[in-house]
């Protein structure tokens, strides 16, 4: 088995940032991968943040992206 690595694991909300923006914020924290976890990762205003858009444009800046669905929450507590 080899040696286990630190990674840092940074969550954000996307709200309403338009790519360069987001490119720009992602990589000033050191992001090199985005796992997106949410159930439905869609958006009518922000259609840039669609996950097919996602996963087209962030590679292209560099940043890999990967949906996981099942890591987000369809019912929350309470």
């Amino acid at each position: 088995m080899g040696a286990v690595t630190a990674v840092d694991l940074v969550t954000f909300g996307h709200s309403t940032a338009e790519q360069e923006r987001f490119v720009e914020l992602v990589r000033t924290a050191g992001v090199r991968s985005v796992v997106d976890v949410r159930i439905g990762p869609g958006s009518r205003r922000n259609p840039h943040l669609a996950r097919d858009r996602l996963a087209r444009w962030l590679p292209d800046a560099g940043i890999d992206y990967r949906w996981e669905k099942s890591l987000g929450v369809s019912d929350p507590p309470g």
